[in-house]
């Protein structure tokens, strides 16, 4: 039975609210960094703020009325800017979220104050127009950052290293044409590539390939300083199976779903490729590779920080704790005609202490590098899938003791009832039990997650 999870009717999350509050005070010091924007053209307005805010500390996202009267953004969010709510718009559902959020520190701007009417005005900034200087005055007299120095970023050159012959590199292409001296200046459709190697100070192949350990995987390399994306750049290389692409910053990052993730210099961030067989054990268990890469950045993690409490937060998230989310996964799929092409898109906080948390500062040492986690990940990926060809089930028996969900609570959508979680199956699906024993497979695709506080609503 397939089924998804939604959040609980509303006297159900009363019973929850008290503990909440306790558990985001516990983390003020790291609230996600999001900030929400509602109006009638809230694509616009997201525009237009993300043009204000220092986007290296905070994600922009627009949002409906829908989603503000569910609960799960009420302390996943830093500010919410109302820019355009009428008052037929605010219901008493969406009033009461709203007084939630400013009773747990949360930060609200609002143009017509008569619409949240019966919230305490006190904690709240009034706009008399939405004109960009008074947003930005604002959003700083609430301490949000508005110093946006990705502005005046642009896309770098890239350099291609690798440490043995690659012939796949030119499978399926005219090299004559594909690769040519050129004097076209860098622009968002063309990228020059250096066969050579990148200064150290901005990543350090010497001890990338040090600290590499496999056979295939990694050892052809992308590296671009500034890169829109490095699940576009890898694209560039992927005829070469266990390539890497890897960035200093993003400008355009992804992730998964409507998702963002902050990409500042000193977040490890890298997207590798993989060329599966149809006969491997691997291939058609999609959902599951995103596990299986989740926990090769726990694994890298801890072969240098044995004591750091890091965790997998299904279905993509790696934590500290319960407390702060420090890196996150996206794979994508392709069939051809041999078999499939995957894509591993992953982003870990390494030496960026803001706007969240990252190794450095959890671990109080500087000893793990972007390069050496990079390294130590890809090197765990390539053992890990040859443990899933020989034993599938270690992978999942490791993967559960390394998790942070089994016998949490739940409440199920297509059932009207609660179930409590008790792992992931060989797809990577979640399974939880009913109170009369019957399990159930909740799949990720079309949900939006807050399992921590047995939350999940059906997008």
């Amino acid at each position: 039975m397939l089924g998804f999870l939604r959040n609980q009717s509303s006297s159900e999350c009363k019973r929850f609210w008290n503990q909440r509050v306790l558990n985001v005070m516990a983390r003020n010091s790291i609230k996600p960094p999001n900030i929400l924007v509602f109006g009638e053209e809230a694509d616009t307005w997201k525009s237009r703020i993300e043009r204000i805010v220092n986007t290296n500390l905070y994600l922009v996202y627009a949002t409906s009325k829908t989603e503000l009267e569910s609960e799960v953004w009420v302390d996943n969010c830093r500010l919410l800017y109302l820019a355009d709510l009428k008052e037929d718009q605010c219901s008493p559902k969406l009033k009461n979220n709203i007084s939630n959020f400013i009773n747990i520190g949360g930060s609200v701007v609002v143009k017509r104050p008569a619409a949240i009417d019966g919230v305490d005005l006190s904690k709240v900034e009034l706009l008399e127009d939405n004109k960009e200087a008074n947003i930005q005055d604002a959003f700083e007299r609430l301490g949000v950052s508005c110093e946006n120095e990705n502005n005046a970023v642009s896309k770098t050159e890239g350099y291609l290293i690798s440490d043995k012959r690659v012939d796949s590199f030119f499978n399926g292409t005219q090299s004559h044409e594909e690769f040519r001296i050129s004097d076209e200046p860098i622009n968002p459709t063309f990228t020059p590539i250096r066969l050579s190697r990148p200064e150290r100070q901005k990543f350090n192949t010497e001890e990338y390939f040090l600290f590499l350990k496999t056979r295939e995987i990694g050892r052809t390399v992308l590296y671009i300083e500034n890169a829109s994306t490095t699940m576009v750049s890898i694209k560039t290389i992927d005829t070469v199976h266990g390539a890497v692409a890897v960035a200093s910053r993003q400008m355009t990052p992804v992730a998964r779903g409507r998702n963002s993730w902050i990409s500042p210099p000193g977040c490890a961030m890298f997207s590798v490729v993989l060329h599966l067989a149809k006969g491997q054990k691997i291939s058609g268990k999609f959902s599951f590779l995103q596990h299986i890469a989740a926990l090769s950045i726990v694994r890298a993690i801890r072969s240098i920080h044995p004591l750091l409490e890091v965790s997998i937060k299904w279905p993509n998230d790696v934590y500290y704790k319960r407390d702060a989310k420090i890196g996150g996964i996206l794979c994508t799929c392709t069939v051809n005609n041999n078999g499939y092409t995957c894509y591993i898109g992953c982003g870990v906080n390494i030496s960026n202490s803001k706007p969240i948390k990252c190794i450095h500062e959890l671990a109080r040492s500087t000893e793990l590098s972007v390069e050496r986690l990079i390294a130590s990940m890809l090197t765990e990926l390539e053992r890990l899938l040859d443990l899933y060809e020989r034993d599938p089930q270690k992978v999942l028996t490791e993967y559960h003791a390394n998790w942070l969900h089994s016998g949490e609570e739940v409440f199920v959508e297509a059932v009207g009832e609660r179930a409590v979680i008790q792992s992931v199956d060989e797809l990577g699906f979640l399974l939880a039990k009913k109170n009369n024993g019957e399990l159930i497979r909740l799949q990720p695709d079309g949900n939006s997650f807050d399992l921590m506080k047995g939350l999940i609503f059906t997008k």
